[in-house]
C-alpha cells in the first residue's frame, strides 16, 4: 500500500512540475491522444481521492471528509511552515505546495456538490488567514473614489480679453490633466503618510504570504473562475468570495483577466445601447415598434412613471447575495487593475462593463442598484476612459433618473451622484459636459403646444415628470442635501452651465427655505460664487456702482429686516446674477400661486419672497401683472377656511411687505386705490385690496408713504367714503384701519398744508359720525392718531 501511495505522489509531482513550464490551460494535457489523457486524468483523481480517504479517515469509520485535517492539503497551513522556533522565516517548499494545490484543484472539480462546497470553504478560510497575516498597510487597495474632473477649487476666475470667464477646461492647454484634475498617483499615493511603526503584537510583513496567495491564484484560478457558473448557488458564492480576497491582496492578475471577465459577464444581465435615442434598452422589439411610430412608451420612460424597482431584471442569478457578490467582484477587478497600473487590460471590456452595470441598475435588490451606480460614477471619472465614457454619458445619465424615484432614500442619493458624474464627463472638443442633454429629462422639459401623436391613444405617452422638483422637496434631508450639492456644482462648474442656469436657479433658491441650516448655507454659498463669476464677466455693470458708491434706488427701504435665512443685503454680483436669470421663470412662479395643490402654493410664495430680496427695484417691471396675480391668490385664501390656506395668507402678506420695501408707493397706490374705496367693486374685492395695500405700506419708507397720503385722503373725503357707512361693514372698518396704519407710518414726518387740510376734513366727518352714534372704537382711535400726528408735525 505504501508503494502505491508513493507512486501516486510521484505522478502528482511530475504533473506539478509540468504546470511550471507550461501555461495553466495546458496543465491537464499530455503527449498522448485525447482518450489516453482522459484516462490518466481519471486515474489521478481516483487515486488522490483514495489517498484522502485512507490518510484522513480512521479505519472502521464513515469515509466522509474530515474538515479539520484537510487544511494540511493547502500550502498555507499555519505559521509552522513559515517560521522556525527562533522566529526566522524559512523558505516554502514549492514542489510540495504545488502538489497539494493541484490536489485541491482536482477536488473542487469533483462532480459531488458537497465535496466542492467543503473544499471551497477550506480554501476560503486559508486564503482569509493568509490575507490577514499580510501587513494591512501593504495589502489594502483603496476604494474607488475618484475626484471630479473639475471642481470649485481648480476653476479660477480667468479674465479674458472679451471679458468672459471660462474654466481651465476651455484653455488651450486643456490636455494637461493637472490643471483640472488631481492625478491618479495622488489618489493612491501613500508616501505622504507617516509609515506605521512595527508593534510587538503585530508581526512584520512576510513576503512569502503574498507569494503563496499568488501561487494559489495561478494554480486554482481557472477552476475558481469556472465555478462562477456552477450549478450550485453555494459554490458560486464561495468562489466569488475567494476570488475577491485574492484580488484584494495586490496579486498579479494580468494573465487571468481574459478568463475572469467573461466568467463574470456570463452571469450578469445584458442590455443594448441605441445611439439614435441615446438610451439603453433591454427589449429591442418594443424599441423597434416605438421607432416605427407605435403608441407605446419606451422602457425607461415607463419605469420612471411607474416608479419601477426593477422586477424586469433578466439576470441568470436568482439569489440577491450572489448578484451583489458579482458586482463587488467586478468593482474589485477595476480597483486592482487601477492600483497596479494595468487598467489597459480592461480596455477591451469597457463596453461590457458599462452594459453589465447599467443593466444591474434595474435589479430588484436595492444594494445592487447602489453599488452599480457607485461603480459607474467612478468609471466615468477615470481619465484613461474619458473618450469612451463620453459616448455613453447621456444614456447613463438618463438611466440614473429611474433611481431618483426609488422608494429608498439611499438609492435616490446614488442616482443623484451618478447623474452628476455622467453629466460632467468632459467633452473637450465642444467644451461642455458630455451628458448635459439629460438635464432636460431631469426637469421634465416639454415644449409648449407640442403633444406627441401617441398621447391621443394613451394619456401616459404625453406625461413628463419633473424629477428635480421632487428631489428638492424630498422628505429625507440627506437627499435634499445631496441634490443641493449637485445643483451647486453644476451651476458653478459645468463648462456649458450658462445653457442651464435659468433652469437650475429656481430650484437652488428654493433650498433657501429648507429646514436644515447646512442645506441653506450650501445654496447661499453657490449663489455668492455665481455672483463673483458674474462680476468678472460683466465689469461694466459693476464698476460704476462700486466707484461711485451708488447701489440701488434711494426710494427703496434697505433698513428693514430681511426674510430668513438672508441676514444682510446680498452682494452686487449675486443680485445682478439672479436678476438677469429670473425673468424667464418669474411669470411661471406667479401662475403657480393659484395651483390646486396647497403645498405648491405655499412653496411658491416662499420662493417669491426670496426672489424679491435679489430683484429689489427690478420688480417694477410688469408690476401690474405681478400685483394682480398676488392679489388674486390672496383673495382665494381669504375666502377659505383651511389651516393650510391661513398659513399661505400669512406668507402672501409677508411677500407683499417685502415687495413694498423696493416698490415705490407711487407705483402700487394708483393700482389699488380704485378697488379699495370704490362703490362699484364687490365687498370681497375691496377687503382683499385693502389688505394688500396695508401689507405694502408696512415695508415702504415713511417719507414715500407720506407722498401718497394726500391722494388717499382726497379720495376718501370726496365720493368713495359715505358717512352713513362708516364702521358699518367689514370693508369700511378695514378702510379706517388702513388709514390709521398710514398715519402711524408717517407719525414723525412733517406734513404739508394740503395734507393737513385733508386730515381736518376727515376728522370733521368722523366727529359727525361719532355724534350720531354710528362710530365705533376704531374711529375714535383713528381720531386720536390723526390729532397726535398733526400736533407732532406742527412741533417739528
Amino acid at each position: 500500500m505504501n508503494d502505491e501511495i508513493d507512486e501516486i505522489w510521484e505522478s502528482l509531482k511530475k504533473e506539478t512540475h509540468r504546470s511550471k513550464t507550461k501555461d495553466i490551460s495546458h496543465l491537464w494535457q499530455s503527449q498522448g491522444d485525447s482518450k489516453q489523457r482522459q484516462k490518466e486524468e481519471m486515474e489521478i483523481m481516483t487515486n488522490s481521492k483514495s489517498i484522502s480517504d485512507k490518510t484522513l479517515v480512521p479505519a472502521g469509520e464513515n469515509k466522509s471528509f474530515n474538515l479539520s485535517n484537510l487544511t494540511k492539503v493547502l500550502a498555507c497551513d499555519g505559521d509552522s511552515d513559515d517560521e522556525s522556533e527562533d522566529g526566522s522565516i524559512s523558505t516554502p517548499k514549492e514542489p510540495e505546495d504545488n502538489t497539494r494545490l493541484s490536489q485541491i484543484r482536482g477536488m473542487i472539480r469533483s462532480d459531488d456538490r458537497q465535496q466542492r462546497v467543503q473544499f471551497l470553504q477550506i480554501l476560503k478560510a486559508d486564503v482569509e488567514n493568509l490575507h490577514k497575516k499580510m501587513n494591512l498597510h501593504e495589502s489594502s487597495i483603496p476604494e474607488l473614489n475618484l475626484p471630479r474632473p473639475y471642481d470649485v477649487g481648480s476653476i479660477s476666475l480667468t479674465y479674458k480679453q472679451n471679458g468672459g470667464i471660462v474654466s481651465d477646461l476651455a484653455s488651450e492647454e486643456f490636455s494637461e490633466w493637472n490643471k483640472t484634475f488631481n492625478p491618479l498617483g495622488k489618489q493612491f499615493r501613500e508616501a505622504d503618510k507617516e509609515p506605521q511603526k512595527d508593534d510587538e503584537r503585530t508581526p512584520s510583513f512576510n513576503p512569502s504570504y503574498r507569494e503563496k496567495l499568488q501561487n494559489i491564484l495561478d494554480t486554482v484560478g481557472k477552476s475558481l473562475f469556472k465555478l462562477i457558473s456552477d450549478s450550485s448557488e453555494k459554490c458560486r458564492l464561495l468562489s466569488i468570495e475567494i476570488i475577491q480576497l485574492l484580488l484584494l491582496s495586490k496579486l498579479n492578475i494580468g494573465k487571468h483577466v481574459a478568463y475572469l471577465m467573461p466568467a463574470i459577464f456570463s452571469r450578469m444581465p445584458t442590455t443594448q445601447h441605441d445611439p439614435e435615442l441615446n438610451i439603453f434598452v433591454q427589449d429591442t422589439q418594443s424599441l423597434d415598434f416605438y421607432k416605427r411610430g407605435g403608441a407605446k412608451l419606451l422602457e425607461q420612460q415607463k419605469r420612471v412613471l411607474t416608479r419601477s424597482e426593477g422586477s424586469s431584471c433578466s439576470s441568470l442569478e436568482s439569489c440577491e447575495e450572489t448578484r451583489f457578490g458579482l458586482i463587488n467582484l467586478l468593482e474589485t477587478v477595476i480597483r486592482s487593475c487601477l492600483n497596479l497600473g494595468v487598467l489597459s487590460f480592461l480596455d477591451a471590456y469597457f463596453t461590457d462593463i458599462i452594459f453589465a452595470l447599467e443593466s444591474s441598475l434595474a435589479d430588484p435588490f436595492h444594494k445592487v442598484k447602489i453599488k452599480s451606480a457607485d461603480i459607474l460614477k467612478n468609471i466615468v471619472r477615470i481619465p484613461n476612459w474619458e473618450v469612451a465614457a463620453k459616448y455613453y454619458a447621456t444614456a447613463l445619465a438618463r438611466a440614473s433618473l429611474v433611481l431618483m424615484r426609488h422608494r429608498k432614500h439611499n438609492v435616490r442619493i446614488a442616482g443623484i451622484t451618478m447623474f452628476e458624474a455622467c453629466v460632467c464627463v468632459p467633452d473637450r472638443e465642444k467644451i461642455k459636459g458630455a451628458g448635459s442633454d439629460a438635464i432636460l429629462d431631469l426637469i421634465g422639459f416639454k415644449e409648449e403646444n407640442v403633444l406627441p401623436i401617441s398621447a391621443f391613444y394613451s394619456a401616459e405617452n404625453g406625461v413628463n415628470v419633473n424629477i428635480l422638483a421632487e428631489l428638492t422637496t424630498d422628505r429625507h434631508a440627506t437627499v435634499r442635501l445631496e441634490c443641493c450639492k449637485v445643483l451647486c456644482f453644476l451651476i458653478c462648474c459645468l463648462p456649458n452651465r450658462y445653457d442651464f442656469t435659468q433652469r437650475f436657479l429656481p430650484y437652488l433658491l428654493n433650498f433657501y427655505n429648507d429646514d436644515f441650516d447646512i442645506v441653506r448655507d450650501q445654496a447661499m454659498f453657490a449663489i455668492e460664487n455665481c455672483g463673483r463669476q458674474y462680476e468678472v464677466e460683466h465689469p461694466d455693470e459693476v464698476i460704476e456702482r462700486k466707484q461711485y458708491g451708488i447701489d440701488g434706488d434711494s426710494r427703496c427701504n434697505y433698513e428693514g429686516q430681511l426674510p430668513e435665512p438672508i441676514i444682510q443685503r446680498p452682494s452686487i454680483g449675486s443680485r445682478l446674477f439672479v436678476r438677469s436669470n429670473s425673468k424667464r421663470f418669474c411669470v411661471a412662479l406667479l401662475q403657480e400661486l393659484n395651483n390646486w395643490i396647497p403645498k405648491v402654493r405655499l412653496q411658491t410664495a416662499k420662493l417669491l419672497k426670496i426672489l424679491t430680496v435679489y430683484c429689489e427695484e427690478n420688480l417694477t417691471m410688469d408690476f401690474h401683472e405681478t400685483l394682480s396675480k398676488i392679489v388674486k391668490a390672496l383673495k382665494k385664501v381669504m375666502s377659505s377656511e383651511d389651516k393650510e390656506d391661513k398659513q399661505l395668507q400669512i406668507e402672501l402678506e409677508t411677500l407683499l411687505t417685502s415687495i413694498g420695501r423696493y416698490v415705490d408707493p407711487e407705483v402700487y397706490t394708483p393700482l389699488l386705490l380704485p378697488s379699495m374705496f370704490g362703490t362699484l367693486t364687490s365687498k370681497e374685492s375691496c377687503v382683499v385690496n385693502l389688505k394688500a395695500f396695508q401689507s405694502l405700506i408696512k415695508g415702504s419708507k415713511p417719507n414715500r408713504v407720506k407722498s401718497q397720503i394726500n391722494l388717499v385722503l382726497s379720495t376718501i373725503t370726496g365720493s368713495f367714503l359715505q358717512e352713513d357707512l362708516i364702521c358699518s361693514t367689514e370693508s369700511s372698518r378695514l378702510q379706517l384701519q388702513v388709514i390709521e396704519d398710514i398715519f402711524l407710518r408717517v407719525e414723525n414726518e412733517i406734513m404739508d398744508t394740503d395734507i393737513i387740510e385733508n386730515i381736518d376734513n376727515l376728522e370733521e366727518m368722523l366727529r359727525k359720525s361719532v355724534d350720531r352714534g354710528n362710530c365705533s372704537k376704531l374711529a375714535l382711535s383713528l381720531l386720536d392718531t390723526m390729532t397726535r400726528t398733526k400736533s407732532q408735525s406742527e412741533s417739528i
